[in-house]
């Protein structure tokens, strides 16, 4: 059996990730927000374009790379630096990650939080590992089994 004749294709990728601190921001509807992955550690001046790859996790496990246009929400500016958050609303609430690959195989992420008037976050981020989870289920709805109804 192969990969391409499975119905349901679970990709889950665990890795534990040296990781830094970003921003919580407690925002206002409507307001935008800016958040930079800068990994504390990497000294990114000393980098050449294209010796770092950067890719963001957002909270709807949605993967957005540098070069990403079109997303209802966010954009990924900068080559990949920079994720702007557009006009904030319940939606945004949640973590973002961005995971940052140095050309040497060196992965490192940056952890940011949205909250909008919800509770008090405090001290949220020091509760959890600094493990991240990344899983996705895709189906293949013209391979799934269609469901028969008994007579």
């Amino acid at each position: 059996m192969n990969l391409s004749s499975l119905s349901i294709l679970l990709l889950v990728v665990v890795a534990t990730l040296p990781g830094s601190q970003g921003r919580m921001v407690d925002a206002l509807y409507d307001s935008s927000v800016n958040f930079t992955c800068d990994p504390a550690g990497l000294n990114m001046t000393t980098l050449e374009p294209g010796q770092v790859t950067r890719i963001w996790l957002l909270p709807t496990a949605e993967v957005l790379t540098a070069g990403t246009t079109g997303h209802a929400r966010v954009d990924v500016l900068n080559d990949g630096r920079v994720l702007h958050v557009r006009s904030v609303n319940d939606e945004d609430f949640g973590v973002y990650y961005c995971v940052v690959r140095v050309f040497t195989g060196e992965y490192l992420a940056v952890r940011h939080g949205i909250n909008v008037n919800g509770a008090y976050w405090g001290d949220l981020f020091k509760q959890y590992y600094d493990n991240l989870i990344t899983g996705r289920i895709l189906l293949q709805p013209s391979r799934c089994p269609s469901a028969t109804s008994p007579n």
